[in-house]
C-alpha cells in the first residue's frame, strides 16, 4: 500500500456527452434560424443537465480518496487481485459511476510498447448488474469500477493482472473518474501513486523424488536432525487427558466448559535446516533458459518446504551480486527470498566457490548444499588432490549435492507448467466476473 498524493482535476465530455452537445446545438441553432421561443426554452432546459452534472460531479470528485492494495507476493505467470479502495468523504452525496484507470509496465522498459499492459479481455462490474467496457482509454491501462459509495463509507473494486516475467514492474500513477448522476461529464483526478512490485519467479512442481530427498537426509554429525523439547513446541489441538500427563498441560478453560479434564497438546516438529546455493552462469540463449528454471526451482522449493524443514533457511544467489539470505524458515524469510529471486542477475563467470563456502557456515554442520548450475561441476568436487584445495573447500566438500539443469536427474526433480493460452484467460473473466489484464515482458 502506498501513499496517494492528488496532483490536478479535471473535466471533460463522456462519449454520451458529446453526443448530447451536438444534439443541443442543433436544436440552438434551429431555434436561433427560426426564431421558435419554444425552440429556445427547449434548449435552455436542455443546458440544465449539464451544468447539473458538471457541478454534482466536480462536488463529488474533490471528496473522493483512493488507494491501491497490492499483494505482498506475485509470482509471474500467476494472475493476481490488484484491490482499490475508495473512500466517499462527502457529507450528503452517495457516488456512483466510479472508475479507477491504473497503469501498469515493466520497469526498465518504457520504450518497448510489449512492456505495457497489452490487451484487456473483458471488464465486468463488481456489483454484478452490468457491464461495461471504454474505447477511449490507451490500452496500457487497466480499468475497475466500484460500486455505490455511501457518504463517509468505503468500497473496494479489483482486477486480475498478470506478470508473465519476473523482475520489477511499475505501477504508475493512477486515473480516478467520476460521471454521476447523468454520465455526459466525467471529473477526473490524477493520483501520483508510484509503486514497484518486485514478481518472483514462475512455480513449478517438485516431483516425489525430490521429496524423498528431503526425507532421507542422513541423521548423525553429518546432518543434524534436532527435535525441539516438549516445552517449545507449537501447541496445536486439545485432547482428553490421560494418565501420567503433567498439571501445567491441562487447558483449565476448556476443561470447565466441557465438564472434563482437557490437556493441550503439542507438535515437535523437526528442527532441521536447508541449504541451497544458485549458480546463474549465462553464456548464451541456452543457459540464459537454465537460469530461469534454476530460479523457478528457488523459488518452488522454498515455497513447499514448510511441511519437512522448521530450522535455518539459506539461499545463495550468485550472479552479477553474491546474495545470501539466511534465517529461520519463516513467512518473513521466505518473503526475503522471493524478493531476491525476483531482482536476480545472470553472469558469464560467477565464483560460486565463496558461496558455497560461506552457505556450510550458516547453516549447522553435516547439512547437505544443494547447488543447481547451468555448468559441469568444478574440478575441486571430483579431484583426489586433496593437497591443491583449500581448507574450506576441503571440508564443505562432501556436503556439496551439484545439480546440472539439463541433466537427467534435474528433469526428475523439477518440472515446470508452460503458461495458459489466451482462451484459458478469457474462460477465467467469464466465471470470475472480474477484469484481466496481461503485461507482457
Amino acid at each position: 500500500m502506498s501513499q496517494h498524493v492528488r496532483r490536478r482535476r479535471f473535466c471533460k465530455l463522456t462519449p454520451e456527452g458529446w453526443a448530447y452537445l451536438v444534439i443541443l446545438c442543433f436544436i440552438a441553432v434551429g431555434a436561433v434560424l427560426r426564431n421558435v421561443n419554444l425552440l429556445i426554452a427547449t434548449t435552455g432546459m436542455l443546458v440544465i443537465p449539464l451544468l447539473f452534472n458538471w457541478r454534482v460531479c466536480a462536488n463529488l470528485q474533490g471528496r473522493l480518496r483512493g488507494r491501491r492494495m497490492v499483494p505482498d507476493r506475485i509470482h509471474a505467470g500467476e494472475s493476481v487481485n490488484i484491490n482499490w479502495h475508495c473512500e466517499n468523504h462527502s457529507r450528503r452525496l452517495t457516488a456512483r459511476n466510479v472508475m479507477v484507470h491504473d497503469k501498469v509496465h515493466q520497469d526498465g522498459d518504457e520504450s518497448s510498447t510489449g512492456s505495457l499492459i497489452s490487451k484487456i479481455k473483458s471488464l465486468v462490474y463488481r456489483t454484478g448488474r452490468s457491464a461495461y467496457f471504454r474505447t477511449a482509454w490507451p490500452s496500457n491501462y487497466a480499468h475497475a469500477c466500484f460500486g455505490p459509495i455511501s457518504p463517509g463509507d468505503t468500497t473496494t473494486c479489483s482486477f486480475k493482472c498478470r506478470f508473465p516475467a519476473r523482475g520489477e514492474h511499475l505501477l504508475e500513477s493512477a486515473v480516478i473518474s467520476c460521471s454521476w448522476p447523468f454520465g455526459l461529464i466525467s471529473c477526473r483526478s490524477f493520483i501520483d501513486s508510484p509503486e514497484t512490485v518486485l514478481v518472483a519467479p514462475t512455480l513449478g512442481h517438485l516431483r516425489p523424488t525430490w521429496e524423498q530427498r528431503i526425507d532421507s537426509m542422513e541423521i548423525g554429525d553429518r546432518s543434524r536432525k534436532r527435535r525441539i523439547g516438549l516445552e517449545e513446541d507449537l501447541f496445536f489441538a486439545l485432547r482428553k487427558w490421560r494418565s501420567g500427563d503433567s498439571r501445567k498441560n491441562v487447558h483449565w478453560r476448556s476443561t470447565a466448559r466441557l465438564g472434563y479434564p482437557v490437556v493441550k497438546q503439542f507438535d515437535q516438529p523437526n528442527d532441521r535446516d536447508f541449504a541451497l546455493a544458485l549458480d546463474l552462469h549465462e553464456q548464451d540463449e541456452t543457459t540464459r533458459t537454465g537460469c530461469e528454471l534454476i530460479l523457478s526451482f528457488a523459488a518452488t522449493a522454498v515455497s513447499q518446504l514448510s511441511a519437512e524443514v522448521h530450522g535455518q533457511l539459506a539461499v545463495g544467489i550468485c550472479g552479477e551480486e553474491e546474495k545470501i539470505v539466511t534465517g529461520r524458515h519463516t513467512p518473513h524469510t521466505s518473503r526475503n527470498v522471493m524478493r531476491s529471486l525476483a531482482t536476480a542477475t545472470p553472469k558469464l563467470t560467477p565464483q560460486i566457490d565463496s558461496t558455497i563456502v560461506e552457505l556450510a557456515s550458516r547453516v549447522s554442520s553435516g547439512t547437505p548444499i544443494y547447488c543447481l548450475s547451468t555448468r559441469r561441476p568444478p574440478e575441486w568436487l571430483s579431484t583426489s588432490d586433496e593437497d591443491q584445495l583449500s581448507p574450506s573447500l576441503l571440508s564443505v566438500r562432501h556436503l556439496v549435492r551439484w545439480l546440472e539443469v539439463e541433466s537427467p536427474e534435474f528433469n526428475d526433480l523439477f518440472s515446470i507448467e508452460t503458461c495458459a493460452t489466451d482462451t484459458d484467460h478469457a474462460d477465467t473473466v467469464e466465471s470470475n466476473e472480474t477484469l484481466v489484464a496481461e503485461v507482457s515482458a
